[in-house]
């Protein structure tokens, strides 16, 4: 019995220490959003030829390990058309801006999200299945600090699309 009450105690251990990390991580998310929504244009690196594809792929393969821990499996996929995706933006940026929608999908309880890289890679698009949004809120959805969950900062839309007009 001695053992098992140890063991009980080691995974309780280990699940608190996963809970704080998990909390650390996502006050992390946010002082670094606002961190970046604040910062002037002007730091900008500037734009570089970005396989579009190959960026989407490595974002979408990230959420296909943490699939199906929180809410559910949910199938994640990338579509591209044959031959070039390359855009000019700043690949870290770009990784960024799927994330935003990605986690976005997933806070919406979708189960299948697809990746979209379209007309030689100046059209990409993230379409899913979950929920969606109101349409009394959708105006107010690129608002600094707007959200529609508890959970986050607000700044995910916001973030994402000052990125995406940066790039032009």
């Amino acid at each position: 019995q001695r053992v098992k009450r140890g063991d009980a105690f080691e995974s309780t251990l280990q699940e608190t220490a996963e809970r704080i990390l998990g909390e650390i991580d996502r006050l992390d998310g946010i002082a670094r959003a606002f961190s970046r929504f604040g910062a002037p244009a002007a730091e900008q690196v500037p734009l570089e030829p970005v396989d579009l594809a190959a960026a989407a792929r490595e974002v979408v393969q990230l959420y296909g390990l943490g699939s199906g821990k929180k809410k559910g499996p949910t199938q994640y996929e990338v579509r591209a058309a044959d031959g070039a995706t390359v855009a000019l933006a700043r690949r870290d940026e770009v990784k960024e801006v799927l994330v935003n929608l990605l986690e976005n999908a997933r806070n919406a309880d979708a189960k299948r999200v697809t990746v979209n890289v379209l007309d030689g890679g100046r059209i990409l698009t993230v379409a899913d299945d979950g929920r969606g949004i109101a349409t009394d809120v959708l105006p107010r959805v690129f608002e600094p600090t707007f959200s529609t969950t508890s959970s986050g900062s607000g700044l995910g839309l916001a973030i994402a699309r000052r990125l995406v007009e940066s790039w032009g």
